[in-house]
């Protein structure tokens, strides 16, 4: 709030002091620059209202080029494209500016700034104005491309500080003692029983090493690829726990092809699924992933564990913070009735192109 009042504060004043210069060039007010009769009164409020919508509007502009229409190109194209709007913004603000206060004159005080009342624009006025507005453009341009450099740079910091949170819990949760010795007592049994199954085995916990060890400094992952460690995953929980956890997706192809989700995500979700709930031959644990229009729903069923160890939750608040880093929308969580679910929102790699996307 102290902010936004800041700002507006600043925009005030640099309009009354803009309202000085274009008095000191307009000879109507002659002698008059700090007289403020009804006539200079009334120009510094049309001046100072038409100044503050004029760059309010210029905000939005902005805003809306960089997020939407400006997110797919890298920084050059970028800059460029934003001073190409802004010049014909600026051309089309400063022709307002001339017709509108020439029209003000007019109407309220009798007064023709051109020698016609059916003439409202000055061809040496506008470019005087234009040049004085490109200066400002170009110092604005500077600060906003500083804060702009300041922001994303903050931003791949906390990025690649979450994103090494998250490899380094994944790696805590597979390297944990309990882990070890819950797959060495599996594979123990293995060799003696089925020594096929137990080659197998191995080749598919080296391949959950294997991804986690490969994409350790990737921000960015492609859903099929994640799927397809999840696959590797399963196949070790499933010989653990047989038929007691049941696992399914529904998603469209060009879904797992074309989305992308920070690196383990999944897994994590899962994990703490099975860490978090009983089941049993009878009551299995269900774990679906299926889509809506613009989000993964991982779902499971909920039947909390009665006695649980303390756990800081550090998987689920490192997927919404990194999510929060990389998507306007949020990950969303909704626990009731028999049911966990998570929404994670779907990513596209090429709208980070303009960004590094890598650790």
């Amino acid at each position: 709030m102290k902010d936004k009042v800041k700002k507006y504060i600043i925009r005030l004043s640099a309009a009354v002091l803009i309202h000085f210069m274009i008095k000191v060039f307009d000879q109507t007010f002659a002698g008059k620059l700090f007289v403020f009769d009804l006539r200079g009164t009334s120009f510094l409020i049309f001046f100072v209202i038409f100044v503050l919508i004029m760059w309010e509007t210029g905000d939005l502009i902005y805003r809306f080029s960089l997020n939407t229409l400006l997110k797919r190109f890298d920084i050059i194209r970028q800059a460029s494209s934003l001073l190409m709007i802004f010049i014909v913004y600026g051309v089309i603000v400063i022709v307002l500016f001339t017709i509108s206060y020439s029209l003000f004159d007019l109407i309220f005080f009798d007064l023709q700034h051109y020698g016609s009342a059916y003439r409202f624009f000055d061809l040496d006025a506008n470019v005087g104005m234009f040049i004085g507005y490109l200066g400002v453009l170009i110092f604005i341009g500077q600060v906003y491309a500083y804060n702009h450099w300041k922001k994303e740079r903050l931003v791949s910091e906390q990025l690649q500080k979450e994103n090494f949170q998250a490899r380094f819990e994944a790696l805590k949760n597979q390297v944990d003692p309990h882990f070890f010795f819950n797959n060495m007592s599996v594979l123990t049994r293995l060799v003696y029983k089925n020594q096929d199954l137990a080659a197998e085995y191995i080749n598919q916990l080296s391949k959950i090493y294997r991804y986690i060890l490969d994409k350790r400094d990737e921000m960015l992952v492609p859903l099929k690829e994640e799927l397809a460690f999840l696959d590797s995953y399963f196949f070790l929980i499933k010989i653990r726990h047989e038929e007691h956890i049941l696992f399914r997706t529904n998603l469209d192809e060009k879904t797992t092809r074309e989305c992308y989700l920070p690196p383990n995500t999944l897994q994590l979700l899962i994990e703490n699924a099975i860490k978090h709930n009983q089941f049993s031959d009878s009551e299995p644990l269900n774990i679906t992933i299926s889509e809506d229009d613009g989000f993964l729903i991982i779902k499971n069923s909920l039947k909390r564990r009665k006695l649980i160890e303390e756990t800081s939750k550090l998987g689920l608040e490192n997927i919404r913070k990194r999510y929060a880093l990389l998507s306007d929308s949020r990950v969303e969580v909704n626990e009731g009735g028999a049911e966990f679910t998570v929404l994670l929102p779907k990513l596209f790699k090429e709208t980070y192109e303009s960004t590094d996307i890598r650790g």
